[in-house]
């Protein structure tokens, strides 16, 4: 601890020799004058004075006529007096310097190393409502709580270990991974029906009887395959029924596009507003967070504080007001149209599940609504099996 305030405070060397060098150190220390670390070689006997200290001892040599000289001088004030004018880098780096002295016993970073997908924030969240933070006291910090908690409120992590390394937390995760196994089938009478019409063009399948071949048209809730199977005695027996059944089927939709509309304009205009979170607290360097734009996007960037290469724990984070004006947007039918055409293919790649074998779209103009309206139909093979249960079950004798 005094190594460390000594460098802060910033000492000097000094080297007192010649044949009364012990007096004058006798004198000094009756004196009481402050000094420490003395050492005695052949000639000369060496002491470390602080900075504080420096002016008054060395005067008090001078005026003994003592031999002595200044070996050198060690500490931060020496360090940062080349920058003495250049105040804003010796303040920040003075700030930096005393943050990292006096938070040398809570946690500052939490570095998460993952085998797999997950949501970095939602884990810290986690993490903080079990006590590992940034700003948590290191001593307080409870490993096999922290790791038993996390895993009963997180089925979804098979393992984790916390590791705290000096002022860093390293939280290792893995997720949890099921052995693929069959699905299991509700027991009962099942049938697998046809969920939307259409013209078969598969069917597998893996129990129960087909009822329908490639071609067979259907509609909506015809059987495909059946759960009763006729044993070779001519008894009947119910199952579950299951499988694949492909259909080509016709599906339409309606797109409107509005010939008048709005649209946002970003004006060019920025405004940024800045905040440091040091340890989880934060300060604002801005009197209110509203913008001074009447509309305008927020963005958060967020920026983790370094110097000489040491992330410190200190987030800069910075609210970006873009502007925006809204403007009336006046379209031509062929754009109209065109922007029709983009929403019906982006529903296209969205929604359909399947191959999609043909598409055919009509834009008319709609005078009772100022648009432009797209109907349009999408013919694409999919599954239409689902599986159901029977309504109506076999006589038995």
């Amino acid at each position: 601890m005094y190594k460390v305030l000594h460098f802060l405070l910033g000492y000097i060397r000094i080297k007192i020799s010649g044949k009364d060098a012990l007096l004058h150190i006798n004198t000094l220390h009756n004196e009481k004058y402050g000094f420490w670390n003395m050492e005695a070689s052949d000639d000369c006997y060496l002491i470390s004075c602080s900075v504080k200290d420096a002016d008054k001892l060395l005067a008090r040599l001078e005026k003994a006529e003592a031999q002595y000289e200044v070996q050198k001088r060690v500490g931060l004030p020496f360090a940062v007096y080349p920058y003495r004018r250049r105040l804003g880098l010796l303040v920040g780096f003075v700030l930096a310097m005393a943050i990292i002295y006096a938070s040398s016993s809570v946690l500052w970073e939490i570095r998460i190393d993952c085998n797999g997908d997950l949501d970095e924030k939602q884990v810290l969240a986690e993490l903080k409502k079990l006590g590992v933070h940034e700003g948590a006291s290191i001593k307080d910090i409870k490993i096999y709580e922290t790791e038993l908690g996390f895993l009963i409120r997180n089925p979804s992590f098979s393992d984790i270990a916390v590791n705290v390394q000096g002022t860093v937390a390293e939280v290792k995760l893995r997720v949890r991974t099921e052995s693929p196994r069959q699905e299991e089938k509700e027991e009962g009478a099942f049938d697998v029906v046809a969920s939307e019409a259409g013209i078969i063009s598969s069917v597998s399948a893996v129990k129960g009887k087909p009822v329908v071949k490639k071609g067979d048209t259907v509609d909506k809730g015809d059987v495909l395959i059946s759960g009763i199977m006729e044993g070779a005695y001519g008894e009947y027996y119910v199952h579950h029924a299951y499988g694949s059944v492909k259909a080509t089927v016709f599906r339409e939709f309606s797109v409107t596009v509005p010939l008048e509309s709005e649209e946002k304009t970003y004006t060019g205009r920025v405004e940024k507003k800045t905040s440091y979170v040091i340890l989880g607290k934060s300060f604002d360097l801005f009197g209110s967070e509203f913008s001074e734009f009447d509309m305008a996007d927020i963005m958060v960037a967020e920026e983790k504080m370094q110097v000489m290469g040491v992330k410190l724990p200190i987030v800069k984070q910075t609210l970006i007001y873009k502007e925006y004006m809204v403007t009336p947007v006046l379209l031509t039918e062929k754009e109209a149209c065109e922007r029709a055409e983009n929403a019906f293919r982006g529903y296209i790649e969205r929604e359909t599940v399947g191959e999609v074998i043909n598409t055919e779209t009509e834009c008319v103009y709609n005078e009772g609504l100022g648009a432009i309206v797209l109907n349009g139909t999408v013919e694409l093979i999919t599954e239409i099996g689902k599986e159901s249960p029977m309504t109506v079950l076999p006589e038995t004798e």
